[in-house]
């Protein structure tokens, strides 16, 4: 599907299509979410529309908010989507959380409070994460595996990152790291120059 596709009559109804979806996820793995953060994600989906290439604007959320999500996913995993559970990371939460969340750990006061804390980020993202997956199959069928991939390549390099800290083996070989953070950081790039000759466009510059 096109940007040009989606700029043509079928642009209507297909917003209304998005929106839908996402609420129907919402409604799905998130029935007791609370109404002021229910608004807020539901609004940040309505923020896509403003772009007529909305392919590129819902995959760039969608990358923002797996790369945010994967390394708290790696150490509080959630049913909401697909990651593994890893022994080595898991039984070392504290000794992660102080090295690489110190400032979490400083405001919290405790490694209990941090990790309630760190957890409940998690869980917000892994919603968030849902929410971005549907909305982009909704926007096109084929992004549902796009997403799946991007989703393991952030899983990937957050391991590798959380074992780089505690300076224990990994499971990446440095050249499937330099592979994966390239080609994500590729198709962010790509995307945001996309946007953003969008809206240089639209503004008459």
């Amino acid at each position: 599907m096109s940007a040009t596709a989606l700029r043509a009559a079928e642009r209507g109804p297909l917003i209304h299509q998005l929106l839908e979806s996402a609420q129907i996820e919402l409604s799905r793995i998130a029935p007791g979410m609370g109404a002021a953060e229910r608004s807020e994600l539901l609004g940040r989906v309505a923020q896509l529309t403003r772009y007529d290439d909305l392919l590129a604007a819902v995959q760039s959320w969608a990358c923002e908010t797996m790369r945010a999500w994967a390394p708290l996913a790696l150490l509080f995993p959630d049913a909401r989507c697909e990651c593994p559970s890893v022994a080595a990371l898991n039984e070392r939460i504290d000794q992660i959380i102080e090295r690489e969340y110190g400032h979490v750990l400083a405001a919290a006061g405790s490694h209990r409070a941090a990790r309630e804390l760190l957890a409940s980020d998690a869980a917000r993202l892994s919603i968030e994460v849902a929410v971005a997956s549907a909305v982009a199959a909704s926007v096109d069928p084929a992004l549902a595996q796009w997403a799946s991939g991007f989703s393991a390549q952030a899983l990937r390099v957050a391991e590798y990152l959380h074992r780089n800290a505690l300076g224990i083996r990994q499971s990446l070989t440095d050249r499937q790291l330099m592979l994966d953070i390239t080609a994500m950081t590729t198709t962010q790039r790509d995307l945001r120059s996309r946007l953003h000759l969008q809206l240089r466009a639209a503004s008459g510059a």
